[in-house]
């Protein structure tokens, strides 16, 4: 998997509900990082597993609650071998550099 963008978002939305945990806020960041390139993440739970140290079926948990929550749409590709697509249901603006 390349390298995601170097900004993450979290809009005020998911950084204040408090349906949401703090891992989770931090899975949405990430996601807008990976989101940013194509309009959609297709890195697998076992990506995050490693990335975050956590154990596959805590990642499954926290996507499932931003899929409860409205903040990610889940699309799998039958075709492509259930190639999963995660999509952001707010469109976050990655800014491509910072002005300094």
């Amino acid at each position: 998997m390349e390298s995601p963008s170097y900004y993450a978002i979290i809009p005020s939305d998911v950084r204040y509900d408090s349906n949401l945990s703090s891992s989770e806020k931090l899975l949405y960041a990430e996601l807008t990082a990976l989101c940013s390139k194509h309009g959609y993440c297709w890195a697998s739970n076992n990506y995050f597993s490693e990335l975050y140290g956590v154990n596959k079926n805590t990642i499954s948990s926290w996507v499932s609650s931003l899929v409860k929550n409205g903040y990610i749409k889940i699309d799998v590709d039958r075709a492509k071998g259930n190639l999963r697509k995660i999509y952001l249901k707010k469109n976050i603006a990655i800014p491509k550099k910072m002005e300094t």
